[in-house]
């Protein structure tokens, strides 16, 4: 005999088809979920609420002339802090290039010279950096690095592009952190200036702490000091970080050069953290950003959202390839010649002990 389901199963069953429904709708980029996206913990989310509140409150119809100071100052604090930020990045970034970059170029340009020297004898040019480079279809000669003292192999065999896959690896790390920035700049981007609809009053851009639209001065105020500079900053960071390991005069300090650049990206949340203030930190963390209108198919937009980040991949891969062969100046001229000798001589790597 057939018995009937009881209510309780009825029930638990409705419930398993919903969870199976919102696993299958669920998207990792919130492409599906209606609910509204925080700003953020930085700086730049701060300038965000900052600029958000400002605008609603000098420029309604209501507004108090009491408010004004306050509010003025409060937008200045937070675009003093963006401007802390960059300032700080701007001027580590001219130290390391000036200071640290310029003399590891140096000194990597005259190891390789003496490299190219030893290989191939008379059979070089001179680059207009005044450096020996071996000519084309020249043969090196081993027995000319082998004349050389063991410290000067070592040294010859630590340059950064004498190991070229280890090199490409730790700038690969490097360029993926700061594209990392980017990704996050560019996706609060098209989350406020792009999704975000412009409206004509400030009435309507607050609701409920949630930012349902902007005013065009808001977008070009935030666009003019929030993400070109957070963007710009991000892209030159990248760059000369790239020069600055190549230039490194061995592997050592290529890895622990690569973790140190990492602390110039996460000054937008150091700043953040320790200057902003409690009421600033909490306007931040409840102004939230419109949901909008979502994709009706779901699966459209986890392949949307999968094309995007393989998209971010490729383009981490493909900038260091670019750099290391055909952008890089650290190196002018790179025969690419110092791996094959390095591999045909093992022992330069291994303790006296061990030979």
């Amino acid at each position: 005999m057939h018995q009937r389901a009881s209510p309780r199963d009825d029930r638990l069953a409705f419930k398993l088809v919903k969870d199976d429904e919102k696993l299958v709708t669920e998207d990792d980029d919130g492409d599906s979920a209606a609910e509204d996206e925080p700003l953020g913990q930085n700086i730049y989310a701060l300038l965000i609420a900052e600029v958000t509140k400002a605008w609603e409150k000098v420029f309604q119809k209501n507004a108090q002339t009491s408010d004004f100071f306050v509010t003025a100052f409060r937008l200045f604090h937070s675009l003093f802090l963006v401007f802390a930020v960059i300032g700080l990045q701007v001027f580590l970034l001219h130290s390391v290039s000036s200071k640290l970059c310029v003399p590891a170029v140096r000194q990597v340009r005259r190891v390789y010279d003496e490299f190219q020297v030893a290989i191939y004898g008379e059979n070089t040019y001179i680059t207009v950096n005044g450096f020996h480079r071996g000519k084309a279809g020249a043969e090196p000669d081993l027995a000319g690095f082998r004349a050389l003292s063991m410290e000067k192999q070592v040294e010859i065999c630590s340059v950064p592009l004498s190991q070229p896959y280890f090199t490409y690896t730790i700038l690969l790390i490097w360029t993926v952190t700061c594209l990392a920035e980017i990704r996050r700049a560019v996706r609060l981007l098209c989350s406020t200036l792009l999704s975000v609809p412009t409206v004509l009053v400030v009435e309507d851009v607050l609701k409920d702490r949630t930012i349902t639209g902007m005013t065009k001065g808001m977008k070009v105020f935030i666009g003019a000091f929030c993400f070109l500079p957070r963007i710009a900053a991000a892209m030159l960071l990248n760059y000369l970080g790239c020069r600055w390991l190549l230039s490194t005069a061995n592997l050592q300090d290529l890895f622990l050069n690569s973790l140190a650049l990492e602390f110039m990206v996460v000054l937008p949340e150091l700043l953040y953290n320790t200057f902003a203030t409690d009421r600033g930190k909490r306007l931040t963390e409840e102004t939230m950003l419109t949901a909008g209108e979502k994709a009706a198919v779901p699966l459209k937009g986890s392949i949307k959202s999968l094309l995007l980040s393989l998209m971010w991949v490729a383009l981490a891969v493909l900038w260091v390839y670019i750099y290391m062969v055909y952008i890089q100046s650290v190196l002018p001229g790179y025969n690419w010649d110092v791996r094959p000798v390095c591999v045909a001589h093992p022992e330069i790597f291994l303790e006296e002990s061990d030979l």
